[in-house]
C-alpha cells in the first residue's frame, strides 16, 4: 500500500516568506496590501514594530488575476 504525505500550505505568512514564495518585491506587496487586494493582520508582540502576517490565498489570487489580465479585486473586510 502506497502512502501519500500531503503538506498543507500555511494560510498566513510573514512578509519575508511571502516575498520568497511568490518572488515579488516588498514595495509591491505593501502597495497591494494598502490598496486592499491582500489582507493582513498585525500582532503587537511587545516589540515596537509587531508581527505582520499576510493571507497567502489573497496573494495567489491577485497574481493569477493579473496574469490573466483581469483587474485586481479588493478583499472585503479587514482581519
Amino acid at each position: 500500500m502506497n502512502t501519500v504525505i500531503v503538506q498543507a500550505m500555511p494560510q498566513w505568512l510573514r512578509k519575508r516568506d511571502i516575498l520568497r514564495m511568490f518572488d515579488i518585491g516588498y514595495r509591491k506587496l505593501d502597495d497591494w496590501t494598502g490598496a486592499g487586494y491582500i489582507r493582513s493582520i498585525k500582532f503587537n508582540d511587545g516589540s515596537q514594530q509587531g508581527t505582520k502576517l499576510y493571507y497567502v490565498s489573497d496573494v495567489a489570487d491577485l497574481l493569477l488575476r493579473l496574469s490573466a489580465f483581469y483587474a485586481p479585486q479588493i478583499k472585503h473586510g479587514r482581519v
